[in-house]
């Protein structure tokens, strides 16, 4: 799902307009996420997506997620695309005909799905069969759910009306579209405490720590000192390998502030459980990313291949809609470009298990563009 220190940002009361209802300095504005709606309905074809709508804060237009206008026929048309891999899941798993009401019970046994599915080479890199529809399932999911949390910040909004009381505007600028205005503003407003992690991640980038600690767990799970999320993995993979290159975790008791991660052990009878508790940014990409920052982005692979160095954290947004959907970490990189056409670099990741270069069929960075995505370096 899309979306924590001792200090709070400033909170602010929010309140909800019409669609209709756009304040005229905020019309040009506009025209940021109807752009959006516009390059996504381009690439996908499961029904129109069109603008999911705004609030405001203080005046200020903030913007939701694109979404489907009609789930309902979206749902239809992606089944009838995808009608054999959902009967392989709902036989599977034992699950109803997919609808609106049972659809995140299909995406969370989709990843379950693939991930049995998959095959691993010799080096114990995971390979997903059929990569296209992968992506497309996946870019249709992320396009889905949008309608879901535009409901859930316009529930808050307007629960914080009516209760008369303030929304914790950090908390807001984490679950909207990367493209608002907040969201933006957190980035900003985090330059700081990124530039803090960066300089010391900068310094350690001479002593290779965090690419030996990506090399060899990279295929295989650290389960003595971390947590792990199966196909949700790639920011707590990536989390771990930040803090074996030597940058010190940003402790609060807040899971939404922060970059943070502790574990516990506990008896439990005559069995010693260890619990691990860590802030939204250690294990959400779009969070983590989010709180690094990110410095650069381009839908050109050739541009973000040329972009790109060893040690860098890297992002993309598979449908491109203002989350950021997955982090991989690059350990190697070459300074020619060869017959694939782009300078190669080899990465390092979680959710899909891997240690490849993006030239390789085992690597999927260098295909998504041909699927609208947005790629994005996390600041350096």
């Amino acid at each position: 799902m899309k979306k924590m220190m001792k200090c709070f940002l400033p909170v602010l009361l929010i309140t909800l307009i019409p669609n209709n209802l756009i304040y005229a300095e905020d019309t040009s504005e506009k025209n940021i996420q109807n752009d959006v709606c516009k390059s996504i309905n381009m690439n996908l074809d499961y029904g129109s997506i069109v603008y999911g709508g705004d609030i405001t804060i203080n005046g200020k237009t903030q913007y939701l997620y694109c979404e489907f206008q009609n789930t309902e026929e979206a749902i239809n048309n992606f089944a009838k695309q995808h009608n054999s891999i959902l009967q392989d899941i709902e036989a599977t798993y034992n699950l109803e005909p997919l609808n609106n009401d049972n659809w995140e019970s299909y995406r969370e046994n989709f990843y379950q799905y693939i991930n049995d599915i998959s095959i691993y080479d010799s080096e114990n890199n995971q390979i997903l069969p059929n990569e296209e529809e992968i992506i497309r399932v996946e870019q249709f999911f992320d396009i889905f759910e949008n309608t879901f949390e535009n409901n859930k910040i316009k529930d808050t909004v307007e629960h914080a009306t009516l209760n008369r009381s303030f929304v914790n505007e950090e908390e807001m600028a984490l679950v909207l579209p990367t493209y608002s205005p907040l969201a933006e503003r957190f980035i900003e407003d985090n330059l700081i405490v990124q530039n803090k992690i960066q300089e010391k991640q900068n310094l350690l980038r001479i002593n290779n720590s965090g690419v030996n600690y990506a090399t060899t767990w990279a295929t295989s799970i650290n389960t003595n000192n971390y947590d792990y999320f199966g196909r949700g993995d790639c920011a707590n993979f990536a989390s771990q390998i930040l803090e074996a290159s030597g940058v010190k975790q940003v402790s609060s008791l807040n899971v939404s502030s922060g970059w943070w991660h502790y574990s516990q052990g506990r008896w439990s009878g005559n069995n010693y459980l260890v619990d691990h508790y860590h802030s939204t940014s250690w294990v959400r990409a779009d969070t983590f990313a989010r709180y690094m920052g990110v410095g650069y982005t381009t839908k050109s692979h050739y541009n973000f291949a040329a972009n790109i160095q060893k040690y860098d954290f890297i992002a993309f947004d598979r449908a491109n809609d203002g989350s950021w959907d997955h982090i991989g970490y690059v350990t190697a990189d070459d300074n020619y470009i060869g017959s694939y056409g782009y300078y190669d670099y080899k990465v390092a990741q979680h959710s899909t298990n891997y240690h490849a270069w993006a030239s390789s069929s085992t690597n999927n960075w260098d295909t998504l563009e041909s699927y609208g995505a947005l790629y994005g370096r996390v600041r350096r």
